[in-house]
């Protein structure tokens, strides 16, 4: 069977758009790791920076509003170091009960480690929490 040229062309345009502007830039979620089932650490190309973020939060900077330069977790809590998006913000550690989604900071470094929360949590540069898991 042959098809007229401007029919493969119109087809050839459509599949096109299909594998780049009109399908998720990482179908494969080589670009998030999980945390819990609500929090991911996601790392964004364009800026090179790594993002908390949660399901279903409109904030496209996270809950922190913010990218993260250090993070540790365990069960419930997550422990992290945001830069923050805006200048009027302070920089800071912040303290996340993701079973409450209840976020305390920013706290100073001193603060945020002496919390009991904290007790037994490792802290890991957002690049090596990304490229192992999270795993220790």
């Amino acid at each position: 069977m042959k098809f007229p040229r401007q029919t493969f062309n119109t087809l050839l345009c459509i599949l096109a758009t299909l594998f780049t502007g009109g399908c998720d830039s990482d179908p494969l979620g080589m670009s998030r790791r999980a945390i819990t089932n609500d929090y991911v650490l996601e790392y964004f190309d364009e800026n090179q920076k790594f993002y908390l973020i949660r399901k279903g939060d409109p904030n496209a900077n996270g809950p922190l509003e913010g990218h993260i330069t250090a993070i540790g977790t365990r069960s419930t809590i997550i422990i992290a170091h945001r830069i923050p998006s805006y200048q009027a913000d302070h920089e800071g550690w912040f303290i996340i009960n993701t079973a409450t989604h209840h976020i305390k900071g920013p706290l100073s470094q001193r603060e945020a480690m002496s919390d009991p929360q904290a007790a037994g949590i490792v802290i890991k540069t957002a690049k090596e929490f990304f490229a192992t898991g999270g795993a220790d």
